[in-house]
């Protein structure tokens, strides 16, 4: 549980690219390209914050 409560930078990160990936991905399937890539990249972006906030709940 301690873990759990250290890392909740990274865990939010985690959930909140997915989330942004999976709007892409259904936007993209009813032809909503534009703002499926937006959101897409914006998934991208959570995704490469991952590492930096593990390491800062790592590190105290």
């Amino acid at each position: 549980m301690h873990g759990l409560i250290r890392h909740w930078r990274a865990g939010g990160l985690v959930l909140l690219g997915a989330l942004l990936a999976t709007i892409a991905f259904a936007m993209a399937s009813h032809g909503m390209q534009d703002t499926g890539v937006y959101l897409l990249m914006g998934a991208l972006l959570c995704a490469t914050q991952v590492p930096d906030a593990w390491r800062r709940g790592r590190d105290g």
